[in-house]
């Protein structure tokens, strides 16, 4: 990779993984800042190096290994000797910073697979330092909602929305969510966007986000949702949090408007068949990276070690997340826990 005096670098901590960035244009800074946390220490894994590049690399003449297709635009890819250098010319750095940010995601994927037994739950999570709360459902369920209800006006901490992960970390079974785009529904954006728009107020790439969906209007073949990368939610952007140090609560949940407060009780399901029967499939963004795979397996044991950990009820909610916190905090629903 060249290390071009114009280039701005920046380092990123991904679990126990750490990544480095090159990039010409600072905007690219604040677009990666929203997926990733910034340290000090640069990365030490050559597969987790990437230069960004608006043009091919000055003096390269490799060529481009492999492509990445955003938008139909097409992004260059080329392994370099301590990384890889991404650049177009057929988009522009939108497409650049995207393609990079999938590559990324999927190099980070593959070394997390690599060191440890991975399994994924189709769940939102949230985090107050204490305790760990899943809301676990399908679709439409609600947990995007009931996730932003408790870090936009509860103060708790996003960890993941729509795919957890559990893995067998250093520091012994950990979990984090996945650097993605948060994809918020136009309903779900309409109960919360006031709050939304005062947490990206000084984010331009969220801002940008918000503004090109704002002026989009809907398609029938497709949801229109608002993506927010999760730094616009909370920090730290992706981090690990060991099971042994948390309170865990995992609720199966179900949206009821006409149910008011909702109604809490115990889950009657087997609780390892149940999170397995919520599998999320963790798929692979760019297919070269890791060929004839196109997703992470998932352990059933990580799952029954998350499962011992936890207690499991089930949620009927109007969007409010309120009861499920005031019974971490009380006994008053009995035979409940």
């Amino acid at each position: 990779m060249t290390h071009d005096a114009g280039l701005i670098e920046t380092h990123y901590e991904m679990n126990e993984f750490r990544a480095t960035v090159r990039v010409r244009n600072p905007a690219a800074v604040q677009y990666f800042d929203g997926f990733y946390d910034r340290v000090a220490e640069p990365a030490a894994d050559p597969r987790l190096q990437l230069a960004l590049l608006d043009i091919e690399p000055p003096g390269w003449t490799g060529g481009s290994d492999e492509s990445i297709d955003v938008d139909g635009c097409r992004v260059q890819a080329a392994r370099t000797a301590d990384g890889y250098a991404v650049w177009t010319a057929d988009g522009g750095p939108y497409h650049v910073w995207t393609a990079a940010r999938r590559l990324l995601r999927d190099l980070w994927l593959v070394r997390r697979t690599q060191c440890s037994a991975v399994a994924t739950v189709h769940a939102s999570a949230i985090d107050d330092g204490t305790n760990l709360v899943l809301f676990v459902g399908d679709k439409g369920a609600g947990k995007t909602t009931l996730m932003l209800d408790a870090t936009l006006c509860h103060g708790w901490r996003m960890l993941a929305n729509d795919c957890f992960i559990v893995y067998t970390g250093e520091h012994g079974v950990s979990a984090c969510g996945q650097p993605t785009y948060l994809g918020i529904r136009p309903d779900v954006v309409a109960r919360f966007d006031e709050l939304l728009l005062t947490r990206i107020r000084n984010d331009a790439a969220n801002q940008a986000s918000h503004a090109r969906w704002s002026a989009t209007p809907p398609e029938s073949t497709r949801p229109h949702k608002l993506h927010l990368s999760y730094g616009a939610i909370s920090r730290p952007v992706f981090p690990t949090i060991r099971l042994t140090d948390r309170r865990i609560t995992i609720v199966a949940v179900r949206y009821c408007p006409e149910v008011g407060s909702g109604g809490l009780t115990p889950l009657t399901a087997d609780p390892v068949d149940f999170l397995a029967s919520n599998h999320k499939p963790l798929r692979y963004l760019v297919d070269w990276v890791a060929p004839g795979v196109t997703e992470a397996a998932t352990d059933r044991a990580c799952l029954t070690r998350l499962a011992r950990q936890a207690r499991f009820l089930e949620y009927r909610h109007n969007g409010s997340c309120v009861a499920v916190l005031q019974h971490l905090t009380s006994d008053s629903l009995s035979g409940v826990g």
